[in-house]
């Protein structure tokens, strides 16, 4: 799963250039275990293709609540 998210951020980052991905929700809750390898596809994807530095992937810090108001 982290390496197919790792894939969809990395075509995000070409269109979008953004500094960093938050990701919350269930997702997050997976925790290093999935943001590892999504971390590391993402980097792996962007090799090359950019002058700017890979975007940062963090954990939302409410997580599975970050949609509560």
């Amino acid at each position: 799963m982290g390496t197919w998210l790792g894939r969809g951020l990395a075509d995000l980052a070409a269109i979008l250039d953004p500094t960093a991905f938050v990701i919350g929700g269930g997702v997050c809750e997976a925790g290093d275990l999935l943001l590892d390898s999504t971390r590391q596809t993402l980097a792996e994807k962007l090799t090359g293709k950019r002058q700017r530095p890979t975007p940062q992937v963090r954990r939302a810090m409410l997580g599975n609540n970050a949609g509560l108001n």
